[in-house]
């Protein structure tokens, strides 16, 4: 064979294997990953049980695949930083609808709308997510090497305030209450993964401001600072390692530089109970969406697009905030 020939026969191959390091088709690194939380991680448990819709998985992978996002989500950006597949959803493992070759992967618990309190949108809290986690292993799906070569991952975005101030009529005076019960959760959260033999947790900075105002409130931040310093310690008392994700951080140098603007893809009124790809009887649909959402951070309302995700995963990899869970 010519040397033109087998060059060309080599970048083929080397664009075959660029291609399948995408999300869903590689084989593993052999780190597995499992998520609990809200929609930032859910890839399937909340539409188990829900229908999603048209335009959602519009961009990837062109129909709905689970996600609230046009495209990918956390977990599939953290499955493509640890070089590993995404870890089937509970919901569908429950239904015998995943192989034992999916599990190599982890498993997802996460669930939409849900938090860490019974009253956020959803009634599927991080504890009632850690329990299933914990029936799962003791069903032996999962050794202790497997937890061993794991991560643990909480995403919890807000669910609980949102609910609490725009359902609940919550006010700036009750946040901090909120905020420090929310904290008790994932403190006992972290507490627990590690009990079970997982060393390594990702977890995300929580809000500091009042939703409806978007005013910072300085009971939030002190709260917030406690929780860190408390995780902190269980960490180097269990010999954890824990990394905290601030997306605002992650996200200010995208606006700053203009990749994309801070707008959302997908709108529906004001006024309106409405969601992203809800239609009404006749079959209008209650909604309007941008003409290209690689150009939106947001794809629907306080879900960030694909090309969102794909952005913070280059910020991720340039701070290397993850490099400590390698």
């Amino acid at each position: 064979m010519a040397k033109h020939q087998c060059f060309l026969v080599f970048l083929l191959l080397l664009f075959a294997v660029t291609i399948h390091a995408e999300v869903g088709n590689t084989k593993g690194s052999g780190v597995k990953l499992f998520l609990f939380g809200g929609s930032y991680a859910d890839t399937g448990n909340w539409a188990a049980h829900n229908e999603m819709k048209v335009p959602f998985g519009m961009t990837w992978p062109g129909h709905p695949a689970g996600r609230v996002s046009d495209g990918y989500i956390l977990t599939d950006i953290l499955a493509l930083f640890f070089k590993t597949g995404v870890p089937p959803a509970y919901s569908v493992w429950k239904k015998e609808s995943v192989s034992k070759d999916e599990l190599q992967y982890g498993m997802n618990f996460a669930y939409g709308g849900s938090g860490a309190l019974p009253d956020a949108w959803e009634n599927r809290t991080v504890a009632l997510q850690t329990n299933t986690f914990l029936e799962v292993l003791d069903e032996r799906v999962f050794t202790e090497d497997d937890l061993k070569n794991s991560v643990a991952v909480l995403s919890l975005i807000g669910n609980d305030y949102t609910r609490y101030v725009f359902k609940l009529n919550g006010t700036e005076e009750g946040m901090a209450g909120r905020a420090k019960k929310i904290s008790q959760e994932i403190v006992k959260f972290v507490k627990t993964i590690g009990n079970r033999g997982i060393r390594k947790v990702i977890l995300n900075s929580q809000g500091v401001v009042f939703p409806k105002s978007g005013k910072v409130l300085p009971a939030l931040v002190a709260q917030r600072q406690s929780l860190e310093d408390r995780v902190k310690q269980i960490g180097e008392s269990m010999n954890l390692t824990i990394v905290t994700l601030d997306y605002e951080t992650l996200i200010k140098p995208i606006l700053d530089q203009g990749k994309l603007t801070s707008g959302t893809c997908c709108k529906v009124g004001k006024k309106s109970d409405a969601q992203c790809g809800d239609i009404d009887p006749t079959g209008k649909k209650l909604y309007t969406l941008c003409t290209d959402p690689n150009h939106a951070l947001y794809f629907s309302a306080r879900h960030i697009s694909h090309a969102g995700w794909k952005m913070i995963y280059s910020e991720m990899v340039e701070s290397k905030i993850l490099d400590p869970l390698l």
